[in-house]
């Protein structure tokens, strides 16, 4: 075997390693430093905004979106590997003897709660959850931006 085919071989296992390494890790969710999106990824590169912010629309895909690796862009949300839920993430919840409402509140993937009122990291635990799906309110924004972590 020469240095070349030793070269590539290389590649190919460093490729597969990488492969490997983030496995099953995915969806990952990271909010962007200054256009404060927040996108899901389904690989390194690859994602859906989520969340609008700056110049990204909500539902933006992209296959071709900096690593979400790189700090200076990115930081990582947590995910709750119960519901799978990103923090901060817009739920609605009830309780079963809740028979004609739903509160919208902020969920806390660290201590698989929602956030109180007030934005504090040890807010209720509900019975049901479920996800808010559309674009963001603006005192959404505000309130993402105060939660306490």
């Amino acid at each position: 075997m020469n240095l070349t085919e030793l070269e590539k071989k290389y590649a190919e296992l460093g490729a597969e390693i990488e492969s490997l390494k983030t496995k099953g890790k995915y969806p990952i969710y990271c909010i962007g430093k200054v256009s404060r999106a927040i996108v899901r990824f389904d690989d390194a590169k690859t994602g859906t905004v989520v969340k609008a912010g700056g110049c990204f629309e909500l539902g933006y895909s992209s296959e071709n979106w900096t690593k979400h690796s790189v700090e200076g862009v990115w930081e990582r949300l947590d995910v709750c590997k119960e519901t799978g839920f990103y923090d901060g993430q817009p739920v609605w919840c009830w309780d079963e003897d809740d028979k004609c409402v739903r509160m919208l509140r902020f969920y806390n993937a660290i201590y698989s709660c929602t956030f109180s009122f007030e934005g504090n990291k040890f807010g209720l635990i509900h019975k049901n959850y479920e996800a808010f799906e559309g674009k963001w309110f603006e005192w959404m924004n505000q309130a993402f931006e105060k939660l306490e972590r």
